[in-house]
């Protein structure tokens, strides 16, 4: 699930070979993102092109065969899976596949590392194409033995049929959902932000201490960078783990299943089975969503961009369980269930507002059936480590800045350092922004300050509460700054903006500042437009 071309270096009997791992396409001429990443990194390299070739559609592989053998580079084959292959019937003729295309063809087994060295050996002599061939006569001349109905086909009988498939792909999501960000994940992140603290903060506070080192340098690096970088490490459990369930969804077949089924009903809102699994992972962590998206078709990206951080991720819960239990305690969970609804519909509205002004048709949803495989764990541990690796990356380059300017917004003010809250810039800043705020019912300092520190974490919302309420807890502070229509606005609004500033910076990576600029107006202008509403009606109920 990737569209970026991989390189890779390996040394195999005494020999260097160098790689380049290309995103899977069905032709030269590119229908979408990947295909095009694909072609592109072909064009650019040279070298021996070695076509791993699935041998359970051997006929629709040999098309994409037959257009690199017109390129006239050295070629070979490599027929992988034959051995599942073989366990469901169907018996393919190297030899006689050799023949008629004139490339040199070798059974491997990936998943087992089989035919590998023959395969290299091969690749050293790979010859040039020389001719044009066939491709639904050469599957067909090359396939032995078949077999009416393998396993995977009775499997899928059952169920690909909607009324079963969808069920079991909203339990599958749910578990992988809960396992990552429910106890186990949660037990994960408090053991990881402990052995932080242990390992990096607490070291660091001793030494400010041992050598005295000036207290607001002190607070600097402790409050501010370490603070804010290590709460986004503190995360990096539940991601791997949530990394690791998505690579057992498609490493096992499954993923692939889950966007067939979700096709037909993502294609009434323009786009297809491929944003499922972006806005899934939006329930978890709208980071790692915005990174799913690339598997997507451009089009598609450029709507999920602006659509997911709608959807609602655990990092706002606590902010919504504290002020619903502050104004609404006799409402129970029934305020939560509302504004995960709440975030949910949004997206998928301007997911369909988004695709008709756009107006350009969606790209046709080309994904292969895979047959169904037990994942090999050392396959799912590489493949969650490379995409944690660039959450880490992607998310972490700008939170170093985002700390430290907070850190500064909080503590400076026009004298200088403060001792009063409401003295820094942070609130005088909170200050100028209330007025446009103000018919949303929220239009005091404490209430926009809060709101500019929840886009560096949304976290922060509920201890800005508290200190610029002048120390009260933070239930008393939260009911001294609302009433229940402009709580019920806040709320909306708080669910609405941009999650986080390292949602923003994936943003950034991914699509460019004009972009990411483009799509934070957007989630303001709706969150402001949405608040406003509720404000107005829960008014005219209270």
């Amino acid at each position: 699930m990737s569209v970026d071309a991989g390189e890779g270096h390996f040394v195999r009997g005494g020999e260097n070979f160098s790689v380049t791992d290309l995103p899977g396409m069905y032709a030269l001429t590119p229908h979408s993102a990947d295909e095009r990443a694909a072609v592109d990194a072909l064009m650019r390299t040279e070298g021996v092109i070695l076509q791993i070739i699935d041998a359970a559609a051997l006929e629709r592989s040999l098309h994409l065969t037959a257009a690199l053998a017109s390129l006239h580079r050295p070629m070979v084959l490599a027929l992988n899976m034959a051995d599942e292959l073989a366990r469901r019937g169907v018996r393919i003729d190297v030899h006689t596949l050799t023949q008629l295309t004139g490339l040199p063809a070798f059974p491997i087994s990936a998943r087992r590392g089989e035919g590998i060295d023959a395969l290299l050996a091969g690749a050293r002599h790979a010859p040039v194409p020389r001719g044009g061939f066939d491709p639904r006569a050469v599957a067909a001349a090359s396939i032995a033995t078949t077999q009416c109905e393998s396993r995977d086909d009775r499997i899928d009988r059952i169920v690909l049929r909607p009324y079963v498939g969808l069920p079991l792909v909203l339990l599958s999501v749910a578990a992988a959902l809960y396992l990552s960000f429910g106890g186990v994940g949660m037990t994960l992140k408090a053991g990881f932000d402990a052995l932080l603290d242990a390992c990096i903060r607490a070291p660091l506070a001793s030494f400010c201490a041992h050598f005295a080192v000036e207290p607001h340098l002190a607070s600097f690096l402790l409050d501010g960078v370490c603070a804010g970088v290590l709460g986004v490490l503190g995360f990096l459990p539940q991601v791997a783990l949530l990394f690791f369930c998505l690579s057992v969804f498609e490493d096992s077949g499954l993923a692939a299943r889950m966007a067939f089924l979700c096709d037909p009903l993502l294609s009434r809102l323009g786009l297809s089975g491929r944003a499922f699994f972006p806005l899934c992972v939006g329930f978890g962590c709208t980071v790692p969503a915005v990174m799913a998206a690339r598997v997507a078709s451009p089009r598609e990206r450029w709507v999920l961009y602006f659509c997911l951080p709608f959807v609602c991720c655990p990092a706002r819960v606590p902010v919504f369980a504290l002020i619903t239990a502050a104004l609404f305690p006799a409402a129970g969970i029934l305020p939560l269930l509302l504004l995960y609804g709440l975030g949910l519909a949004a997206a998928l509205l301007a997911a369909a507002v988004l695709t008709r002004i756009g107006g350009q048709p969606s790209e046709a949803f080309v994904m292969e059936l895979p047959p169904y495989r037990l994942p090999h764990p050392r396959t799912l541990l590489a493949a969650a480590w490379e995409k944690c690796r660039d959450f880490l990356f992607r998310a972490g380059t700008l939170i170093f800045l985002a700390a430290s300017a907070v850190w500064l917004l909080e503590n400076l003010g026009p004298h200088g350092f403060v001792s009063l809250p409401t003295d820094s810039f942070l609130y005088r800043v909170g200050s100028l922004c209330a007025a446009p705020l103000a018919p949303l019912g929220f239009g005091n300092a404490t209430a926009v300050s809060a709101l500019l520190l929840g886009f560096f974490a949304k976290e922060t919302i509920l201890s800005t509460f508290g200190v610029l309420a002048g120390g009260l807890p933070t239930g008393e502070a939260v009911r001294a700054l609302f009433t229940p229509a402009s709580a019920a606005s806040f709320l909306v609004f708080s669910l609405l903006y941009t999650p986080c500033a390292a949602t923003a910076a994936v943003l950034r990576r991914e699509c460019g500042a004009r972009r990411t600029a483009a799509v934070v107006a957007f989630n303001l202008a709706v969150a402001y437009a949405a608040a406003w509403l509720t404000y107005i009606a829960a008014k005219l109920l209270v």
